[in-house]
């Protein structure tokens, strides 16, 4: 099959992305000229024999993989039903951003921070979803040459049981900075060090869902619209746990061969284990423990007026609110018990809606909008008006 300038141009201006090398320095790498190197990324001029050879070189992939045609693909628009793929994601899919770690891969891929069974049961095309909206990220800090490394560090050693979770979570709030203060926008906190979270439409019933991009350092976070802003928060820090949960199996050795269990019995799976992550890290124990103490409210104290003020400090739905109080014996199982019946029977009326007004707000896709708005202001690139079109197909609102 005869491929064209544009689609090898392509190919190599998305290769060199993923490897965080700019087109001035892969000129530089090249010895040529900046402006040579920009017409062969741009489809005007076809490379040569050599130039491809040492391309293939310098970011460490086989020529073959400068002529990838792109599988015919759908619009990249989310489809509701669920189907199961019959083995994992290929990175020769339109998805050409994301792999599964199982996978064969030609050069540095963000990587589906997911288990081998979740990857089967991804909805329909939302791989698609995925890569159009890294790929569109990655071109963003490229036309503002932004670094695309996280000041945050992607890997803590810890053990994979509840305290090693708990000791996780206070080791990630120490790197940002806040170790146990209650901060009011984390979303902003977490842009500011360098991680791309983006809300979009996703799927029914997928909430979000994170890549690990191993080769900056740095990862994607995805959550879906229509929630509200508690949920929107903890499913944040959920994938953030998540995060670090695949990257602790990523590079060490699980110890030992007992299935560790959460403080009710269950199986600390990855999701459990996330979900604990969450729930530490937003609530950590000395600032509950501490708002708790200044207002003297026993165990059995507690009333549905109190929960649902005390709960908005935390942004944390009366749900998880109410579990960290019990976990921490400062609230009675008897309570718990009777708060929790309660909550059930609201959520179940209202698909999962707070019991009380949120008086948050969370800055959806802050960062990514700055960066939008530079290219388009400062850089004028070809590329943003494609860009723009990928993010607002799935329903990425840019404000």
């Amino acid at each position: 099959m005869d491929v064209s300038a544009k689609q090898v141009g392509q190919n190599i201006k998305e290769i060199r992305r993923r490897h965080n090398m700019t087109q001035a320095e892969l000129a530089r790498r090249l010895e040529m000229r900046p402006g040579p190197v920009n017409c062969i990324e741009n489809g005007k001029n076809f490379p040569s024999v050599k130039v491809l050879q040492r391309l293939s070189s310098i970011l460490s992939v086989p020529i073959d993989a400068f002529f990838a045609v792109p599988e015919e693909s759908e619009n990249m628009c989310v489809k509701e039903e669920p189907v199961v793929y019959s083995g994992m994601v290929r990175a020769e899919t339109p998805g050409k951003y994301i792999v599964h770690p199982e996978t064969i891969s030609v050069g540095p891929y963000a990587e589906l921070v997911r288990t081998s069974p979740e990857v089967t049961e991804l909805p329909n095309n939302i791989i698609n979803v995925l890569g159009g909206l890294i790929g569109s990220v990655l071109a963003l800090e490229d036309i503002c040459t932004v670094q695309k490394s996280a000041d945050l560090p992607l890997f803590i050693p810890f053990d994979f049981t509840v305290e090693g979770i708990a000791n996780a979570a206070r080791q990630a709030r120490r790197f940002i900075g806040i170790n146990d203060a209650v901060i009011y926008d984390y979303i902003e906190l977490l842009e500011n060090a360098g991680l791309r979270i983006l809300f979009c439409k996703l799927p029914a019933g997928m909430e979000s869902i994170s890549c690990y991009d191993e080769q900056n350092s740095n990862a994607f976070i995805i959550v879906a619209t229509g929630m509200n802003v508690e949920r929107q928060l903890f499913r944040v820090m959920y994938e953030l746990g998540r995060i670090y949960i695949y990257t602790k199996k990523k590079y060490t050795a699980m110890v030992g061969n007992e299935i560790p269990y959460t403080r009710r019995n269950k199986p600390l799976t990855d999701h459990r284990a996330a979900r604990l992550f969450a729930a530490l890290f937003l609530q950590p124990e000395d600032a509950v423990r501490a708002s708790v103490a200044q207002l003297g409210i026993a165990p059995d104290e507690w009333t549905w007026v109190l929960i649902m003020r005390l709960k908005h400090r935390f942004g944390v739905s009366a749900e998880t609110f109410t579990y960290r109080l019990a976990e921490l014996q400062l609230m009675t199982i008897e309570l718990e018990n009777h708060f929790r019946d309660k909550l059930k029977a609201h959520y179940k009326e209202t698909n999962y809606g707070e019991p009380s007004e949120s008086r948050r707000n969370l800055n959806h896709n802050g960062r990514i909008g700055d960066l939008l708005l530079c290219a388009k202001e400062l850089h004028r690139s070809s590329e943003v008006e494609s860009i723009e079109e990928t993010m607002q197909k799935v329903g990425c609102e840019i404000k």
